[in-house]
């Protein structure tokens, strides 16, 4: 039986999986996810708007698409996205959010973000059962909390830089489940060079070490809660 089912949001169609408690499990309860932090990228790219005719916005751990669907279907073509997702089936759903609601200023990528460009084999989620796939662990890291995840399926994942597209971003969302300061110190000249409002998941990793990596750079990061908001020297918000 197909889990998967389409659900109509405050933003657009978006496909959901019934054994998913995690992203799913939000929406179904809730209506969506992470509403606050969409508020919030909202915010920041309303204001980068102010100077520009368009942002290249990267929604890194896009998930199923809340993030991209959010923004997406609210700037339009304000607004060009890349949404990066590890996981095929999760990303096939992502697909088919963009391709339900028309979102032609949205690329899908099927790469997961770390620390190289190449192909890493990993062992995936089993899809059949409930539990909470956005909280898959793509390589071991030090504060786990998915141990008890029930996976089945190896497959050889294609991993990228932050920087694969060699292109000017103008804000980040990134939340890939402890692989965050391996992603950014690997792309730290991009970083540098292109200056981008990055908002960054810290729960499974090292938030003091993301926060002086920012530091280092000039930005400023204040004191935050669920995810790090680090503006760029020079920004005004």
């Amino acid at each position: 039986m197909n889990p998967n089912s389409v659900v109509d949001t405050e933003y657009g169609k978006i496909i959901i999986s019934a054994n998913d408690k995690g992203v799913s499990g939000d929406i179904r309860g809730t209506g969506y996810f992470e509403r606050e932090q969409i508020s919030v990228l909202k915010i920041l790219i309303g204001k980068l708007l102010e100077g520009k005719d368009k942002v290249t916005f990267y929604d890194v751990g896009a998930n199923i698409g809340t993030h991209t669907l959010a923004i997406a279907n609210t700037f339009k073509d304000q607004v060009s996205i890349r949404a990066f997702e590890a996981q095929r089936q999760v990303f096939y759903m992502l697909c088919g959010t963009v391709a339900l609601n028309g979102l032609r200023n949205v690329h899908c990528h099927n790469l997961a973000v770390g620390g190289w460009d190449g192909f890493l084999d990993t062992t995936l989620p089993d899809y059949d059962k409930y539990q909470n796939f956005g909280g898959f662990e793509l390589i071991p890291i030090q504060k786990s909390d998915n141990g008890d995840m029930v996976k089945n399926i190896v497959e050889s994942v294609q991993m990228c830089t932050l920087d694969y597209f060699k292109e000017p971003i103008d804000i980040i969302k990134m939340d890939i489940e402890g692989m965050e300061e391996t992603a950014l110190n690997n792309s730290k000249d991009m970083i540098a060079k292109y200056k981008p409002i990055c908002m960054v998941e810290h729960h499974k990793s090292d938030a003091n070490a993301l926060i002086n990596f920012f530091i280092d750079l000039g930005y400023s990061v204040p004191p935050q809660q669920h995810d790090l908001l680090c503006y760029p020297p020079g920004l005004n918000i």
